[in-house]
């Protein structure tokens, strides 16, 4: 689902230089942890939390900053890893259990999770072979017949329309919007992929999970899927 405006592709990514850097200063700092929290609150009303939720161990990957380990405490989840691959974001989380990892290795025993949540991690990855490859890591250390729960970017007419706008002087009149344009340029080739290129990734989805859930509001995905036993 492309083509509703003209994205300006080729400016994404044009700013390599400490990329990683920057974009994690960016991210840090284009909205509070308050509001970051009630956003992962608000996806996270999408899926199904119960009182057993306490009792489950959850894999938070590319856990960020740590809000949605925030937001995930706030529903009865009190056994969260956080994983992400960034140091200086991990700094920011919650004390208690960070992992500095890739997700494409996940230094982690078979089978030792009951739920793991990915909240806007996956379009990070380096196209389709890395994507099949982190799902099958995730497969490999959920438990048998547990569940994946992951919110994404999706190409909407409305997200065409912000992608557009943030290449223009409108950008100027949100105070957030110059921060989250530096980081949509650097997050370059990975982020157009997977707009583009959805259905395909959705694929790989299918071959290793049963997909129990699928909804989409305004420019997100939400799927809740289930380890293929």
């Amino acid at each position: 689902m492309v083509g509703f405006l003209e994205l300006r592709w080729p400016l994404l990514g044009s700013k390599a230089q400490n990329k990683s850097k920057n974009w994690e200063e960016d991210y840090i700092n284009y909205a509070s942890s308050q509001k970051k929290v009630a956003r992962y609150l608000k996806r996270l009303s999408c899926f199904t939390f119960d009182k057993s939720e306490e009792q489950n161990y959850i894999l938070d990957l590319f856990c960020g900053t740590g809000e949605n380990t925030q937001a995930l405490k706030s529903l009865n989840c009190q056994n969260v890893t956080q994983m992400d691959l960034s140091y200086n974001l991990l700094q920011h989380g919650l004390a208690g259990q960070r992992v500095c990892a890739n997700a494409l290795q996940l230094p982690v025993k078979d089978e030792v999770y009951d739920k793991v949540v990915v909240q806007g991690g996956f379009h990070h990855l380096e196209g389709l072979e890395a994507f099949r490859h982190c799902l099958q890591e995730i497969s490999r250390v959920l438990k048998k017949g547990c569940q994946l729960l992951f919110c994404e970017s999706y190409l909407t007419r409305r997200l065409s329309c912000v992608l557009w706008a943030l290449e223009t002087p409108l950008v100027y009149l949100h105070p957030q919007a110059p921060a989250v344009r530096r980081m949509v340029r650097m997050e370059g080739e990975t982020y157009r992929h997977w707009l583009e290129h959805w259905n395909s990734y959705k694929k790989i989805v299918q071959e290793l999970f049963e997909i129990e859930k699928e909804q989409h509001s305004w420019n997100t995905i939400f799927m809740s899927c289930r380890k293929i036993l």
